[in-house]
């Protein structure tokens, strides 16, 4: 891998695969290995686990591994580290994402993929972040993916993903324009002047209403 090119080598299929969550909670990818019937065994920093008993804080894998359980994969532990174990049979999984959008994103990602598609409905308090799940919907539309969204209720949301090829191509890669707001956020209450150069003029990006947001605010001038 360097800067302007990444080559991406399919393991064996018997091959257990390692991945190290260090200290994030990156319980998205848990369904990436399962689709292909594959195996993956989750870990994270020995110190930061044990501080926290596997669980990474707040967020708890009982969501995403749940609905891997009841799309048929092999689940191993409730806590890191974790082995999962494909291939998945099912098709209809319900969870509690309130704790993180990730966990909705993660499984439709690979839903295209699985073999009898996905229904997923989210059940419980508020999902957050619902624009980031829409930007995944999005993009899997923009693939080719056929994706049936039912959100207005934000305590009950239902995602339905037939199984199907998803069209390649080249994708421009947009910058993170949540991570810009204390940046612009600094240049507000200084006077002083920050550019953010790539932002996109058309985007999903939840973090393009800064624009509209920060331009309301009385600022002091430079």
């Amino acid at each position: 891998m360097d800067s302007t090119r990444t080559t991406l080598t399919p393991a064996e299929r018997n091959e257990l695969a390692a991945v190290d969550t260090l200290r994030a909670a990156l319980a998205a990818q848990f369904g990436a290995r399962v689709t292909v019937g594959r195996a993956a065994r989750f870990r994270g920093d020995p110190a930061f686990v044990a501080a926290v008993g596997g669980r990474l804080g707040p967020l708890s894998y009982d969501g995403p591994l749940g609905a891997l359980r009841a799309l048929g994969a092999q689940v191993s532990g409730d806590a890191l580290p974790i082995t999962v174990r494909g291939p998945v049979t099912g098709r209809a999984a319900t969870l509690d994402a309130s704790a993180s959008s990730q966990f909705v994103s993660g499984l439709l990602l690979v839903a295209p993929a699985l073999p009898a598609g996905l229904d997923l409905r989210h059940r419980g308090p508020a999902l957050p972040s619902l624009p980031h799940v829409d930007m995944t919907v999005a993009m899997l539309r923009e693939r080719g993916a056929r994706v049936s969204a039912e959100t207005d209720d934000p305590t009950d949301c239902r995602w339905q993903v037939p199984p199907g090829p998803l069209v390649g191509g080249t994708v421009d890669i947009e910058p993170d324009l949540s991570n810009a707001a204390p940046f612009l956020a600094a240049a507000l209450v200084t006077g002083g002047r920050v550019t953010v150069p790539g932002w996109p003029a058309r985007t999903t990006q939840a973090g393009d209403s800064l624009r509209e947001l920060l331009a309301a605010i009385p600022h002091p001038t430079a």
